[in-house]
């Protein structure tokens, strides 16, 4: 029996049920330590071996090819940790021509559902109309990728607000492990597949909740649909980063494929939009969707200004409103964005270049000359996350900003 990568309980199992011989593959070598020494400890006899199964280091430590091969390289999508990689290689040089792999296939299933929760972390829903971002539409940057929809985990069952299924639920893919074949045409492209999701509840269609059945053996299977006993795999979401309204009888047209070994969708959109997609980090994002945060930073903006001249502002915010609303459409103003507004650079420097304001940005570490040399007009701390925790960075660089 082989066992990769390891995972030490599998391996004893298969120890006690009677195995001649156990081997356990793990190339991470302080996952292999701590696996050798609860091995060890129960005096089960397993030989650990210290490379990646597609190494051929790995190959050579083997006597023989295995009879049996166990694997739980999954991920709550089934094949994103490159289970068909590792399976592939494994039934081609590590099995006997008679062996079996556990598990034997996988079924994934997905459903259309309404989920607040999800759409106020992937789209901004009310863009500010007065910084000019109404013609934008801003998504996560983590969970869109050139018009395809790549996953997020969650657990459904525990999400704020809830969510509420929309349409029937529909399987996407079928894929037998004991089959090189089978999964050759999964991982070249070959079972892409179009789906039609009858919507058969009226809601805002918000993403694509999917979960998969495994099939260890003829017999034996688990589920990780919501609700099940099955907690270590959360759900896969896929956002719809153009929400829109579905009733009873229509259809979502949807495309699966799988790029680079993750499975994405595409949905086709319900009516044509001549919005510019804009990316987003999820901070970002939340923060936008926040009205009454947004309100208050709007406003103060309007009395700091009815009280002094503003040239210069230094905003450590993901997105800096304030900075913006302070100065925006006065021509030459500077503002700096701190380290948690880098990674939407591209929206900043297209919503200020709308509002004709000077940006820059300064990195965390970054000993920035700028920054420490001179004076700001106004300095925007925003120095708690939006888990309710004290930002130190921020706090560190209060002494140096007086």
């Amino acid at each position: 029996m082989l066992n990769l990568p390891i995972r030490f309980f599998f391996s004893l199992m298969a120890a006690d049920a009677g195995a001649d011989s156990v081997y356990a593959i793990e190339s991470s070598l302080p996952m292999a330590d701590i696996c050798k020494k609860v091995i060890d400890h129960h005096k089960a006899g397993i030989k650990i071996i210290s490379h990646h199964s597609t190494d051929e280091k790995a190959k050579e430590s083997l006597p023989k090819r295995a009879s049996l091969i166990v694997s739980e390289t999954l991920d709550c999508a089934i094949l994103g940790e490159k289970v068909l990689d590792t399976l592939i290689h494994a039934k081609m040089n590590l099995l006997s021509d008679s062996g079996k792999i556990i598990p034997q296939s996988a079924q994934f299933y997905i459903c259309g559902i309404e989920a607040n929760y999800i759409r106020l972390r992937n789209v901004v829903e009310n863009a500010p109309k007065d910084l000019g971002m109404e013609e934008l539409n801003i998504v996560n940057c983590e969970t869109y990728d050139n018009g395809y929809s790549f996953y997020d985990a969650e657990c459904l069952s525990t999400i704020p607000d809830g969510y509420t299924e929309l349409t029937e639920t529909v399987s996407c893919l079928d894929v037998n492990f004991n089959c090189l074949k089978d999964m050759e045409n999964v991982r070249n492209g070959k079972k892409d597949v179009f789906l039609k999701l009858v919507v058969k509840k009226e809601g805002i269609f918000d993403c694509v909740f999917g979960w998969f059945r495994l099939q260890l053996d003829e017999e034996i299977s688990i589920e990780t649909k919501p609700g099940s006993s099955v907690k270590c795999w959360d759900q896969a979401v896929f956002p719809n980063f153009e929400p829109f309204k579905v009733y009873p009888g229509d259809e979502i047209d949807v495309y699966m494929t799988f790029i680079d070994s993750k499975m994405k969708l595409a949905f086709k959109k319900q009516l044509p939009t001549e919005k510019e997609t804009c990316l987003a980090s999820e901070c970002a994002i939340t923060m936008l969707n926040d009205k009454k945060f947004v309100e208050v930073l709007k406003k103060q903006a309007k009395e700091i200004l009815a009280m002094r001249n503003v040239e210069k502002v230094l905003d450590f915010s993901p997105f800096p409103v304030l900075g913006l609303s302070v100065l925006r459409n006065r021509g030459g103003k500077c503002l700096i964005c701190g380290p948690k507004a880098v990674e939407n650079k591209e929206l900043i420097e297209n919503v200020a270049k709308r509002l004709e304001v000077e940006v820059n940005f300064f990195h965390e570490g970054e000993d920035n000359e700028e920054v420490r040399r001179d004076g700001f007009d106004l300095v925007h701390l925003d120095a708690i996350n939006y888990n309710g925790e004290l930002n130190e960075n921020v706090f560190s660089r209060i002494s140096g900003l007086r």
